[in-house]
């Protein structure tokens, strides 16, 4: 904590993340080791470590936005908006043919596999949700790369999906699959807000190859006109 551009304070709220766990504190107090030290008559560069304790857990049981804060809220609109323009505008690349030869040209973004979503989506399901207020609550914070066209058509597709849907949640209450679907949507909405869509280079644009380097210099110069 010595390496804190300012000093923590009592009632502080913050959160800690590692590689294996992450969770939210509140400073309940700081112990300050300087007087001990002085009285001991050892040096004053002594190390303190704070007190704090952890944070209730405010997930409810019902389909509300509870889970995540204003903040949080506006960050994943905001976020949305950029997704929906990037998947909009010709920000990747699709193979082709010109003139004979195989060539790549600028084109709209594929959207991803489905992963994450899914268990979030079937676990909504089982606890038999209903998609509007899964997608007004939960599902567009966590899914900020989605329209929900494309998740209504995927929440409903996945409802006949009987192979992989009854794992979802198996042998959990319908409260208790809510409240884990939006734990994983909270921890999928916090990796969501650290990418950032960003038009790709040409798949050829780093290769060690030089002939490949320079079809992808090739391609560039068509798509700009020379």
């Amino acid at each position: 904590f010595s390496g804190l551009d300012a000093p923590l304070e009592k009632g502080q709220k913050g959160n800690f993340g590692g590689e294996s766990a992450s969770f939210d504190y509140v400073l309940q107090s700081i112990v300050d080791m300087s007087a001990t030290a002085s009285q001991d008559k050892q040096p004053a560069a002594v190390t303190s470590y704070p007190c704090v304790s952890k944070v209730a857990n405010k997930i409810s049981t019902k389909v509300e936005d509870d889970w995540l804060t204003s903040s949080q809220k506006s960050q994943c609109n905001k976020l949305r908006d950029s997704w929906k323009k990037f998947y909009s505008g010709n920000n990747s690349w699709k193979q082709v043919r010109r003139g004979g030869d195989r060539a790549y040209t600028r084109a709209k973004p594929s959207a991803p596999m489905w992963g994450d979503e899914l268990k979030i989506m079937g676990l909504l399901i089982n606890a038999d949700c209903k998609f509007k207020k899964c997608w007004t609550n939960i599902m567009q914070y966590a899914f900020v790369d989605r329209t929900e066209s494309a998740c209504s058509m995927r929440w409903y597709q996945l409802k006949k999906e009987d192979y992989r849907l009854k794992w979802y949640g198996k042998g959990k209450s319908a409260a208790e699959k809510i409240v884990l679907a939006k734990r994983l949507a909270k921890s999928m909405m916090k990796v969501q807000l650290e990418r950032k869509p960003k038009r790709e280079r040409h798949p050829y644009a780093n290769s060690k190859e030089r002939v490949l380097r320079e079809y992808a210099e090739r391609d560039l110069a068509y798509e700009n006109g020379y």
